[in-house]
């Protein structure tokens, strides 16, 4: 999920200054230089806890006025 962030950074659809590639990647090394991080890798289940993950806390954004959540799993 880390180099997801690297579309959305880098695009001017989302950004009126999007960040350059070489400037994400910093970014996103910079994540992975961290100790507290850990890879995690895919196993049978990760689709199933990855959307359990995101249902979970999908319902939080609805604090926020005007944002509207759909549960993607329907």
């Amino acid at each position: 999920m880390l180099l997801d962030s690297l579309p959305l950074s880098t695009r001017a659809a989302v950004f009126s200054t999007p960040l350059t590639l070489c400037k994400a990647l910093g970014i996103v090394e910079g994540w992975l230089d961290q100790p507290a991080v850990t890879g995690v890798h895919q196993g049978r289940r990760n689709a199933v806890v990855i959307g359990e993950l995101l249902c979970s806390s999908g319902a939080d954004f609805l604090r926020f006025p005007g944002v509207r959540w759909i549960y993607p799993l329907r």
